[in-house]
């Protein structure tokens, strides 16, 4: 029931943009409510999702814009960071000499912060992204990468391995894949996807290629530092890629096989949806009772 809860529990005055959801909400989502500046309907991924960064490169003006509900926006740096077709709506393209996406205050070489939320120390993730290089791309193109380089097991890289390859290294402790299984080419000008996981539970490390798992093994010890976060460069600027760039994610834990295909056909409302409210269970419950409010319109 609506404006009656039990016996002769009746409201008296007036209810607006009653809503039901079947997660809890972010700090940041009840606010939005609350002063209308969000609909139920088009909030983002509830707090407990998985997904605590998503590079989407939809907004020319903010290329480094954060689409998870973290919040996480990087700066572009260097001439050649600009928009253009990506593999879903635009991408990234970049001109593969020192420029990049990184936190704010990231002068080229200086050691800067990691954003909240991204997998540290020896905490499980997995790490999506769409590829597509130029022909004479780096040999060590860095896709995306955080920590200390230099210091064994302190960093979470991922890159092009001579070319023909991708390698998701922690510094001395790497998984590498050169060549891709079946003869892939990652240079024939096409785009590919990466998935790039950690299991900390299991110790299982995993690459998939394009859907298919190119490389495992066992493995420990992780440590990663909160430092150096950029997109389009790993090892302190010196392995920058050059090419396009689309769809990057990060998620603190490993994913599914299920959810693997999510992130790869670009549908990220897979990871903690927020529901319609007609068809939510009764977890949350957002209302307003504000007498003699009017409604705002709404885009």
């Amino acid at each position: 029931a609506l404006g009656k809860t039990f016996s002769t529990e009746y409201f008296d005055g007036r209810l607006d943009d009653t809503a039901i959801f079947d997660s809890t909400l972010a700090p940041s989502q009840i606010i939005g409510l609350a002063n209308q500046s969000a609909q139920p309907n088009a909030l983002p991924a509830a707090v407990d999702s998985p997904l605590v960064a998503l590079y989407r490169f939809e907004s020319s003006g903010d290329l480094g814009r954060d689409s998870s509900h973290v919040g996480n926006d990087l700066t572009s740096y260097g001439d050649s960071v600009v928009q253009a077709a990506g593999r879903y709506g635009s991408g990234l393209q970049l001109g593969g000499s020192n420029d990049f996406l990184g936190v704010a205050n990231d002068n080229l070489g200086d050691i800067t912060g990691t954003p909240p939320g991204v997998p540290l120390l020896g905490s499980s993730y997995a790490i999506s992204a769409w590829f597509k290089p130029d022909s004479d791309a780096l040999s060590n193109a860095g896709i995306i990468g955080w920590g200390n380089y230099g210091s064994g097991n302190q960093v979470n890289a991922l890159r092009l391995a001579s070319g023909d390859g991708v390698n998701n290294y922690w510094w001395s402790n790497d998984l590498n894949v050169d060549p891709i299984p079946g003869g892939v080419d990652l240079l024939d000008g096409d785009w590919h996807h990466v998935i790039a996981q950690y299991d900390a539970g299991t110790g299982l490390h995993e690459i998939y290629i394009d859907g298919v798992l190119a490389g495992m093994r066992n493995a420990g010890g992780l440590n990663v530092m909160p430092e150096n976060f950029r997109i389009g460069t790993t090892n302190g600027l010196g392995e920058d890629f050059k090419g396009m760039l689309d769809d990057i994610a990060i998620f603190n834990r490993a994913l599914s096989a299920d959810e693997r295909a999510f992130a790869a056909s670009g549908d990220f409302t897979a990871f903690a949806p927020v529901p319609e409210p007609a068809t939510a269970s009764l977890v949350l419950i957002a209302a307003s009772g504000l007498l003699g409010r009017r409604r705002r319109s709404t885009k």
